[in-house]
């Protein structure tokens, strides 16, 4: 294979590595905002029951305190694990239908973050 065909090559493949993390309809919300965030309970790389175990407080009173930050009606909160600690993320939709995904401490109900995330590229939609 000559230079200019591997060149052409290698270009092809970066643009098509490149396409794809941007990721595809339907894929998981992209954050639009990479703010750091500090929580009060460490995850350690805790995952599954060891994480539930780790969560000081219940998806419902995430859930209401996601409300009370940015009015609206909260999704179910799902706990995991962001930047090395256990919070929950739950998605409140506006009465306009502006979705708006809400970080909350799982150890004192604290939202730590909030933006509106990129679904199918359109921000908080």
């Amino acid at each position: 294979m000559n230079l200019p065909t591997r060149l052409l090559l290698g270009g092809f493949t970066t643009a098509v590595v490149a396409a794809g993390s941007f990721g595809v309809a339907g894929a998981a919300p992209v954050s639009s905002s990479s703010a750091a965030f500090t929580g009060t309970v460490r995850a350690h790389g805790a995952t599954g029951t060891h994480l539930r175990a780790l969560a000081k407080i219940n998806g419902t009173k995430a859930d209401a305190a996601a409300v009370a930050a940015i009015p609206g009606n909260a999704g179910t909160a799902e706990l995991i694990h962001d930047h090395g600690y256990v919070v929950y993320r739950t998605i409140v939709t506006a009465s306009n239908g502006t979705k708006t995904e809400v970080i909350v401490d799982a150890g004192n109900g604290t939202v730590l973050a909030h933006y509106r995330p990129v679904w199918n590229g359109v921000i908080g939609s």
